[in-house]
């Protein structure tokens, strides 16, 4: 019941923005739609998901949005209900991740808060893959927190095509993949060459596709790493042009003229390693990756109910960002006990590490490009709140309190209302009239049946002048009677 809420909430948010979303598709969108247009299921090296001919864009997602295509058929709009329907799946998955570690009312909380953070219900309708990519990683960690399984070597193959998904749908997934499997397999099972074997059987799965993927990159492009030579290229020549900033080897950059004539993506062929380490200083990088990390953290919030909350939106979105940081560190250090404790912090922090200095200097879009684990962080916070509740009621035995309670509660229905009412009335004050949006339609109808029941009165005379009327009504009846 509570998970059909939660989704019937999702789907509802993100269907209405859907029919009210108007105006062309982002250029990446675009992009993705023509690929998924000319997309082969077979043969797998001629258009296919080992073909390379994408340009520096990952197969993956293409040959999702070509399934759905071959359903629904190739539109604009259809690329919009693609990310639709996998952003409702990312909130099912999300209850079902957080009941890994959580009971049922924290998990339910984690999903109703993806499902109405407007931040990702404005993702969900661009028709991009960053929805694909949430439900692949909290799929890795569905799969990894769990006991040791009764067939290890199945499921380190079905792992392995799991994490085959992933660097096909982004390529810079390989650390998160493998320092996330390591940390499972490690902590499952024994003896040490036994869980040794069966990473590396799930790694050579992955490294085969990515592999082949790579070989369909050298066919079309005579260059194996064609796609992170555009990436890296990009990044330069728009920090460089469009920032203004003071980059090293000064030759590893075109003119000019040359940037405004052939575009962003024109200049000398660079790597990766070289737009880190060789245009920008080691120590740059580091200080940097820093600072985005921090400033990654800051998009983090309960932006849900911002609009509600008003000016007291900015405080949630702190406490909630420091539930997160600190549910994170207490999950490392609860780790030594329990080794999978360790998995969600090594994806929310490799995640975000790998994107942290490039977000730092303004190359990466806010959310797009780095909430894919947002659900694993609130389970972090939620595990956080449910640890510190267990311990209360552990050390201060409030479990027979509790029982106690609830059976006064529950036996005397209208006693425990009081609470609940002077709750919401202290929360309405302390917020604003508009927070409780039941309040401005009971006003309304109240004031319309008073007009039409009769003269403008008082509150309090109200009663005394509705029992005069029933009273008077039983009167008249019984002198008719007689």
């Amino acid at each position: 019941m509570g998970l059909g809420l939660v989704v019937a909430t999702a789907t509802f948010a993100r269907i209405t923005v859907l029919m009210a979303t108007r105006g062309p598709l982002d250029p990446d969108a675009v992009a993705y739609r023509a690929y998924a247009d000319t997309f082969q299921w077979w043969p797998l090296f001629d258009h296919g998901i080992f073909s390379g001919n994408f340009s520096e864009r990952e197969p993956l997602f293409p040959m999702v949005v070509n399934a759905y295509f071959q359903v629904l058929g190739s539109s604009d709009f259809h690329l919009r209900v693609v990310s639709v329907t996998l952003s409702i799946g990312v909130v099912i998955l999300s209850v079902l991740a957080a009941r890994r570690r959580l009971s049922w009312w924290p998990a339910l909380a984690v999903g109703l808060l993806v499902a109405v953070s407007p931040p990702l219900i404005r993702e969900s309708v661009r028709g991009l893959r960053l929805e694909l990519e949430m439900l692949e990683l909290l799929l890795l960690y569905i799969a990894l927190d769990r006991g040791p399984a009764k067939r290890p070597l199945l499921e380190a193959v079905l792992i392995g095509i799991l994490g085959a998904v992933m660097v096909l749908t982004r390529t810079y997934y390989f650390p998160v993949f493998g320092v996330a499997m390591a940390i499972s397999y490690l902590g499952r099972y024994r003896p040490l060459r036994r869980a040794v074997g069966l990473v590396v059987l799930a790694a050579l799965i992955m490294l085969s596709a990515e592999a082949a993927h790579r070989i369909g990159l050298y066919v079309h492009t005579h260059d194996v790493f064609y796609d992170t030579a555009v990436y890296s290229r990009w990044y330069a020549n728009d920090e460089h042009f469009r920032f203004n900033r003071p980059l090293a080897h000064r030759e590893l950059f075109p003119t000019l003229a040359e940037y405004q004539k052939f575009g962003l993506y024109f200049g000398p062929k660079i790597s990766t390693a070289q737009y880190l380490f060789e245009i920008h200083a080691p120590q740059e990088f580091v200080r940097d990756s820093l600072a985005g990390s921090r400033e990654i953290f800051e998009t983090v919030g309960a932006v849900g109910v911002r609009e509600r909350l008003g000016p007291v939106a900015p405080q949630v979105d702190l406490a909630v960002r420091w539930l997160v940081l600190l549910g994170l560190m207490g999950m490392l250090l609860r780790a030594w006990r329990n080794p999978r404790l360790a998995i969600i912090p090594a994806m929310v922090l490799t995640s975000v590490g790998s994107t942290a200095f490039l977000f730092d200097h303004g190359l990466l879009e806010r959310f797009r490009n780095t909430w894919q684990t947002f659900p694993l962080a609130l389970m972090s916070a939620a595990w956080l709140m449910e640890s510190i509740v267990r311990v209360v009621m552990w050390r201060f035995h409030l479990n027979r309190d509790y029982a106690r309670w609830y059976r006064i509660a529950i036996s005397n229905v209208d006693l425990s209302l009081l609470p609940i009412a002077v709750g919401l009335a202290l929360v309405q004050a302390a917020l604003s009239s508009r927070f409780l949006l039941l309040d401005v339609g009971c006003s309304r109808s109240r004031s319309a049946s008073w007009h039409i029941a009769g003269p403008r009165l008082e509150p309090s005379l109200y009663c005394l002048w509705f029992r005069s009327r029933v009273l008077n009504r039983q009167q008249r009846q019984r002198r008719w009677r007689w």
